[in-house]
């Protein structure tokens, strides 16, 4: 999506003495990825950002410089994801696994987490609050929680600052913090995998994708470890071992009719590749048939030199989001 702008509709006669356009243009990042740990969704986190803009200017009138710009789109972004979180249904994911002290329900809403293009202000910054283990914990907050942790834990405000943007006592906030570092204290990052690959593991993942390319099975298999795990988020259906993995490749993604492509690239602080698919059944005709599709990213997990665990994020949006564009027909 294109940057957080002014409604063409709603632009004033005479620029006001702030900038509306260039404060957006300074924040949107930031309040992006704010966006997106507390919706855990990038596409999401994407339209909520726009929601801000809308919201921040017609409110504009009424900020009274007691806080600084930035807090005050803070407010704004914070009550939107907010709102946003109370008009969706609650959603899980068991098998996705992130280990937290004092948590045995499954993990809420994890099946509808999706992954977060990597850029340089990303992988800058510390890779465990945007990874996908840190990113599952905090579905187990409570909405408010979640905000208090994030604003004084990951933005950085200090306990009043919380307490202003979320309109609470300081009192409010310490208590909400207290409960929300207890959980997460007990976060084991369940293998946040390699940030960049040595030259040997660089092989495996070339192999990985031409077996891929390739359709076969045997020799994408053999690459994987003896208790990696597949899950393809928001589906249900997960499988663990070379094994299942083995009966799933062969019965479904490579039964035959699929062709796949992979291009690298990066979300989360880790390893992914953007999927497109050719000869989609569910496509009807021949021409979209014989066309690469948009169809998923997937990030992968590397142990050593075999691949651990694969998350397949099933949504052709995302390929987009992720910068990719179309592709030209496969070869018959």
């Amino acid at each position: 999506m294109g940057q957080a702008t002014l409604p063409a509709a709603l632009e004033p006669r005479h620029r006001p003495l702030l900038d509306f356009e260039e404060l957006m243009r300074s924040h949107r990042r930031e309040l992006l990825v704010h966006c997106y740990r507390m919706l855990g969704s990038w596409t999401d986190a994407e339209d909520c950002v726009q929601e801000v803009a809308l919201r921040a200017w017609r409110g504009r009138a009424r900020f009274e410089g007691r806080s600084s710009a930035r807090s005050w789109l803070y407010r704004i972004a914070t009550n939107t994801c907010l709102t946003a979180r109370r008009s969706r249904a609650r959603r899980s994911l068991p098998e996705i696994e992130v280990e937290l002290a004092g948590a045995n329900e499954p993990i809420e809403e994890a099946r509808w987490i999706e992954p977060m293009p990597d850029d340089a202000e990303a992988v800058a910054s510390a890779r465990q609050e945007v990874s996908l283990a840190f990113l599952i914990a905090l579905q187990h907050l409570a909405p408010r929680q979640r905000a208090a942790l994030l604003l004084r834990d990951v933005v950085g405000y200090e306990a009043a600052e919380v307490a202003d943007i979320l309109g609470t006592t300081t009192a409010a906030v310490h208590s909400a913090l207290a409960r929300a570092r207890g959980r997460m204290d007990g976060l084991r990052d369940d293998g946040a995998g390699v940030a960049r690959p040595n030259r040997r593991q660089e092989g495996i993942l070339k192999r990985y994708v031409e077996a891929w390319e390739k359709g076969d099975v045997k020799a994408l298999v053999a690459l994987f470890s003896r208790d990696a795990i597949v899950s393809m988020p928001p589906l249900a259906a997960w499988y663990r071992g070379r094994a299942a993995i083995a009966r799933w490749l062969a019965e479904q993604p490579l039964s035959g009719g699929h062709t796949f492509r992979f291009f690298p690239t990066r979300a989360n602080g880790q390893i992914a590749f953007a999927i497109y698919m050719a000869g989609d059944p569910c496509l009807p005709g021949e021409r979209a048939n014989e066309t690469f599709a948009p169809h998923a990213v997937q990030l992968v997990w590397l142990d050593g030199d075999r691949i651990a665990r694969v998350v397949s994020f099933l949504n052709h949006r995302l390929v987009r989001a992720f910068g990719f564009g179309p592709l030209p027909p496969r070869k018959k």
